[in-house]
């Protein structure tokens, strides 16, 4: 395997181009096809290449060859949830749970459990998975009946993250609370389309307070995009130049009103929940000095590159 090693170091220096790794992985493979070229190639493909439909065929081959250790099943079920297989990824990213308990994991098999409608499941992998997600954790408690973890929980997510803060009010049906986080959060936010969303949702459970909200969002929207505009002129000198900056300013307002009709459709969405994954490329040749191209990685499960 002295050849895979040399690309590493190669690729690790950056002198290896995207088109160049994908060449010698598929080498690779075509010289020894085995566990450890197979999720190598899934593993390129899932990450760099963001191709999911190649990633899970040349995984699917690997785990064929009935690996030994968690790695492939890793790659395997995180290319499942990115594809939103979720029912089939949920076996296999139980047997990493079990396997190979860390952050990720544990974050990726709550995804599952969440998308599977085991909330309950699903909030204790997020508390698991750490503090960063008590926003997950909540919402999953939230869904779960357990509003009782799910206020506790609410406590701990920061105060300067107020969208998410909402999102978990308004699961508690506290709509008092979740409009005073709404409002704490349109000047900070008010070109981004989350916020567009809530001031759909506001519009939902509160009518009665959406028409000064928007108009309060509408007024700080025209006040960022006059700024933009502004230091546009400032770097520019031509006429052209300006109209162009006015140009592009009206058009993030028609955007946004085009988004209105839809914004009904991403709150009945659930959060995001998009797949992490520990860093285990070449995980084999790596990490291993005494591999072969048959023995599989099994020293250094829990190294992060």
């Amino acid at each position: 395997m002295k050849e895979i090693k040399t690309l590493i170091a190669t690729i690790a220096e950056g002198t290896s181009d995207v088109m160049q790794e994908e060449q010698m992985l598929l080498a690779f493979v075509a010289q020894q096809e085995n566990v450890v070229t197979l999720t190598n190639l899934a593993y390129y493909y899932a990450e760099e290449a963001e191709d999911f439909t190649k990633a899970l065929a040349y995984i699917e081959r690997a785990v064929r060859q009935k690996p030994s250790t968690p790695q492939p099943f890793i790659i395997y079920s995180y290319v499942l949830l990115k594809l939103e297989r979720y029912d089939e990824a949920l076996p296999l990213l139980e047997y990493v749970y079990k396997h190979a308990p860390g952050q990720a994991t544990y974050y990726n098999v709550a995804g599952a459990y969440y998308r599977n409608e085991r909330y309950l499941e699903a909030a204790r992998a997020y508390e698991l998975a750490g503090e960063d997600y008590a926003y997950q954790a909540a919402m999953a408690y939230s869904k779960a009946g357990d509003t009782a973890k799910a206020a506790k929980l609410l406590a701990t997510i920061p105060a300067d993250e107020p969208l998410a803060r909402a999102d978990v009010y308004v699961l508690l049906e506290r709509y008092d609370d979740a409009l005073v986080e709404m409002d704490q959060a349109l000047p900070v936010y008010a070109l981004d389309t989350w916020c567009f969303v809530h001031l759909q949702l506001a519009k939902r459970v509160a009518p009665e307070r959406y028409t000064a909200l928007y108009a309060r969002y509408e007024q700080l929207l025209q006040a960022e995009l006059c700024e933009a505009q502004q230091q546009k002129v400032d770097e520019w000198t031509t006429e052209q130049d300006i109209e162009q900056a006015i140009i592009q300013a009206k058009q993030v307002l028609a955007k946004l009103a085009a988004l209105e009709p839809l914004a009904a459709i991403m709150i009945d969405e659930d959060f995001a929940n998009d797949a992490m994954l520990p860093c285990c490329y070449y995980f084999c040749p790596m990490h291993d000095t005494a591999c072969d191209g048959d023995k599989e990685w099994s020293s250094c499960q829990t190294t992060t590159i």
